[in-house]
């Protein structure tokens, strides 16, 4: 019994022994031919690729650090990507009864910069490749392309991996639009993940991913039961939740590959409009102001070139305790009334000296703006649309088109007080008042954005209270007001500030 002690003893430390000095002779040779590697890594990718330390151990795990990974378009360009300490720690027991178990997959303040161009995006210091061409001259085509955007990503037979620990810290990226020269910049970004490969599915069974984008802007990602099935070609979202703009949103869906279409649920709430705003447009982020507190959607779209045109589905909103900064949407209606027969000012002139502060006030205060929409062909349209206010209610029914244009007929009615003192000072308008005796006009919403126009339907209000005799003696009044003979209307323009 003790010579078996013994020999076993003697068993360990001879296998220690020798998995020390492997280690240590495969650091020695690494050190040693880390030029020729980087020259062989550089020749591969067509870049100028520069390694720091790089250290090896096989035990308890199979153990690799590497201090430091710079890739260059060339030696004298700046960095396209750079990471710091990447460390790769594999179950070398796993991995001796056939299986790829990685216990962590750590990498550290990398950087990278990724060039937007004409034909997609790249990583700056990787030199593209060309393909090969055909022999009439014309590019060749690569055989695993089924479409546009290519065949279905698949994985080899047999393949099992299990990823237990994924950790990006401190990353830098950088995007850059080539053709304008516009940066948008991702910094700090982390992410924590797990991934598990097995019988063709790809799984996430958990991630997180937070960071600031635009130097301003902070998100968290967190999701679970995310899962892609290589044979189906189907991807499943699981439940993802993001966070970003003071707001949550939770989204659910599917997308096939095979026919490039998904399925998404979105719904979210409590997302602040004026951080949103500056996000997308600075320069007109302090004259809007509110709370998205509803937004929810179920549609369908296409993957491809134009996913905008593909979306279908239903959308609704709501937008709680908003503003529209250094404009008065009321009063500025109001004041472009004029010039008519049984008017000598405007209709703002015409508003009781009690009721003129809310008119004139730099702001407009909303308690809420709502909307359901239906988006199909790149439209979305609608017939409830409404904005309340103290001083008015305003509702339309139209169109707004994802390429900036907006049609829509619309209707103003103004609170009690300040329709009763128009009407009583104005007889004529009493044919637009309702039954509560609250003045509705007709509104007319057009214009391709930013350039969003608000105007009175002149013609309209004519014909509800003088008629149309009277409204052919108003015609010079009318076409000065409305533009004169140029044709071009004038209207209270920009009122979102964009």
């Amino acid at each position: 019994m003790k010579k078996l002690v013994r020999a076993l003893i003697i068993a360990v430390v001879l296998l220690a022994l020798v998995l020390g000095y492997t280690a240590y002779s495969a650091n020695s040779l690494i050190a040693k031919f880390r030029p020729e590697l980087e020259q062989i890594a550089s020749r591969s990718l067509g870049s100028a690729v520069h390694f720091g330390a790089i250290s090896v151990s096989i035990f308890p795990h199979a153990t690799l650090n590497l201090a430091e990974l710079v890739l260059k378009g060339s030696a004298q360009e700046s960095e396209g990507f750079k990471l710091s300490n990447l460390v790769f720690d594999l179950d070398t027991w796993k991995l001796l009864q056939g299986k790829v178990d990685i216990l962590r997959l750590s990498i550290d303040s990398p950087s990278v910069q990724l060039i937007k161009g004409e034909d997609g995006v790249s990583v700056h210091g990787l030199t593209k490749t060309k393909q090969a061409s055909a022999p009439n001259g014309t590019e060749k085509q690569n055989d695993s392309v089924g479409s546009q955007t290519g065949a279905p990503p698949t994985l080899p037979s047999g393949l099992s991996v299990n990823l237990r620990e994924f950790s990006l810290k401190n990353a830098n990226v950088t995007v850059i639009d080539s053709a304008t020269k516009q940066e948008i910049t991702i910094r700090p970004l982390n992410i924590n993940a797990s991934l598990e490969i097995s019988a063709g599915t790809i799984r996430l069974p958990n991630f997180s991913v937070t960071g600031q984008a635009l130097g301003r802007v902070d998100f968290a990602l967190n999701g679970k039961g995310v899962s892609y099935d290589t044979g189906s070609a189907r991807c499943d979202f699981g439940d993802v939740t993001a966070e970003i703009f003071k707001g949550q949103a939770k989204l659910k869906g599917n997308a096939d590959l095979k026919t490039q279409s998904m399925a998404v649920t979105l719904s979210s709430s409590g997302f602040s409009l004026e951080q949103m705003v500056a996000a997308v447009k600075p320069e007109v982020a302090s004259r809007v102001a509110g709370q998205i507190s509803e937004f929810n959607t179920s549609v369908t779209l296409r993957l491809g070139a134009d996913i905008p045109a593909s979306i279908k589905g239903p959308l609704t909103f709501k937008v709680s305790d908003a503003s529209l900064k250094g404009f008065n949407l009321a009063g500025s209606v109001l004041s472009t009334i004029r010039d008519l027969p049984f008017l000598s000012q405007s209709l703002l002139g015409s508003v009781p000296p009690s009721e003129q502060a809310a008119l004139t006030a730099s702001d407009t205060t909303i308690r809420e703006i709502s909307g359901k929409f239906e988006v199909a062909d790149g439209t979305a349209s609608t017939d409830n649309f409404q904005m309340l206010s103290p001083v008015f209610d305003l509702t339309a029914r139209g169109t707004a088109a994802m390429t900036g244009n907006v049609s829509m007929d619309a209707e103003i009615s103004f609170n009690k007080a300040i329709s009763g003192g128009l009407t009583a000072k104005v007889q004529e308008l009493k044919p637009l008042s309702d039954n509560e005796g609250r003045l509705i006009l007709p509104l007319a919403i057009n214009g391709q954005a930013p350039d969003i126009r608000v105007t009175p339907k002149m013609s309209r209000i004519l014909d509800a209270t003088v008629g149309g005799a009277i409204k052919e003696k108003a015609g010079k009044a009318l076409e000065k007001l409305l533009g004169g003979s140029d044709g071009k209307k004038k209207g209270l323009g920009g009122i979102l500030g964009f």
